[in-house]
């Protein structure tokens, strides 16, 4: 099931499988304790990777006012950001 996220909110999968995908190419398989929706908050840009549930999960949502100001989760949502990027873009 394809999973839209709304700007300026970040996805946390607290149960289920959750696969990133960039031009119809799996980038990413995320499991629990991971996220997506990082592109939403840095760039304050629309959902530049996809994302779609492969199995029944569980999702919160964060919202992105709570997690700007924070520097450690900018830098981790920066360096997750980067390498999805880099990940898509080798998959081309």
């Amino acid at each position: 099931q394809k999973l839209t996220a709304v700007q300026d909110n970040l996805y946390l999968l607290k149960d289920g499988e959750v696969e990133i995908y960039s031009g119809g190419k799996t980038i990413e398989t995320l499991v629990p304790g991971g996220f997506f929706g990082t592109e939403l908050i840095l760039l304050e840009a629309s959902q530049l990777l996809e994302a779609r549930a492969t199995k029944t999960s569980e999702i919160y949502l964060i919202q992105g006012e709570f997690l700007k100001d924070i520097p450690i989760v900018r830098w981790k949502l920066l360096a997750t950001y980067e390498k999805r990027m880099r990940a898509a873009l080798t998959t081309f």
